[in-house]
């Protein structure tokens, strides 16, 4: 049976919010009361920090919405782009970038199809060959 979005984003905002626990921070989830992030954080010096959770069944274009793409940056917001494999045999994959290199990333990002076609409108975000690069990525995040 295949998975539902839904689900794949739960797993994914959990899956991240046990890894930072594992790692010793702390992670409180919005339950998706907020739109903008998923994840309120801090590190365990205490440092807070803001987590965007993306997650995909698939290897494929990450959807975030445009005014996230653009500046201003916000040092303290950070993007977790997590791969839920839909073979419940394979591990899940963590990319983790700052608020500055998704904005950067999306500026080198073209515009257009391959075929000279632009996009659908309203489907902003980065291609998984942007993304993929950045696997881990924890210590980007606070200490």
């Amino acid at each position: 049976m295949k998975r539902s979005q839904h689900h794949t984003a739960w797993a994914g905002a959990l899956a991240v919010a046990a890894e930072l626990s594992r790692r010793g921070y702390d992670a409180s989830i919005t339950l998706g009361n907020t739109p903008a992030l998923d994840l309120l954080c801090s590190s365990p010096a205490g440092e807070p920090f803001k987590i965007q959770v993306k997650s995909l069944s698939a290897p494929n274009w990450v959807l975030i919405r445009k005014d996230m793409l653009e500046p201003p940056v916000q040092k303290k917001l950070f993007f977790a782009v997590v791969l839920v494999p839909a073979e419940d045999d394979r591990p899940f994959e963590y990319h983790l970038l700052t608020h500055a290199e998704v904005c950067a990333l999306r500026k080198e990002q073209r515009t257009v199809r391959k075929d000279g076609q632009l996009y659908k409108p309203g489907m902003d975000g980065l291609s998984w060959g942007r993304v993929k690069p950045h696997a881990g990525g924890w210590h980007k995040l606070p200490e």
